[in-house]
């Protein structure tokens, strides 16, 4: 998964230029506090999965399988929320001084307008400024 450019999470937020910055804070953190609380939730099935594959090895019962499956699809869950939480922040981050415009920005030749673009990264922190 690449990073997002700005105009993908302004889009998939639901923000438009008319958005506030003080309002696009308040969202975000609403967001980031769901993300923490699902985190929290999957830790707990994947710890649950976990006790039941160790009580399950102690028993020599089948389905080890299964609950193999689960903890990997917990792991995987996990990995997702990490990186939605760390788009959260890079956005806050881009858009904490309240100067930012939701538009496209500008690219340099060959960028896909990623924050993985390295010159497109550098000139939209420039424009911050």
């Amino acid at each position: 998964m690449t990073d997002p450019s700005l105009q993908d999470l302004s889009e998939r937020y639901g923000f438009t230029p008319t958005t506030t910055a003080s309002e696009v804070q308040r969202r975000l953190k609403e967001e980031e506090d769901s993300i923490r609380k699902e985190i929290q939730k999957e830790l707990k099935i994947k710890e649950g999965a976990e006790n039941l594959r160790r009580a399950s090895t102690v028993q020599k019962t089948g389905g080890k399988s299964d609950i193999s499956a689960e903890i990997k699809r917990s792991n995987a869950r996990l990995e997702e929320l990490n990186q939605e939480l760390e788009e959260i922040r890079t956005f806050q981050l881009m858009t904490s001084d309240g100067s930012t415009s939701f538009s496209t920005p500008a690219r340099q030749p060959g960028c896909d307008g990623t924050l993985a673009c390295y010159s497109c990264f550098v000139v939209n922190l420039l424009s911050m400024l």
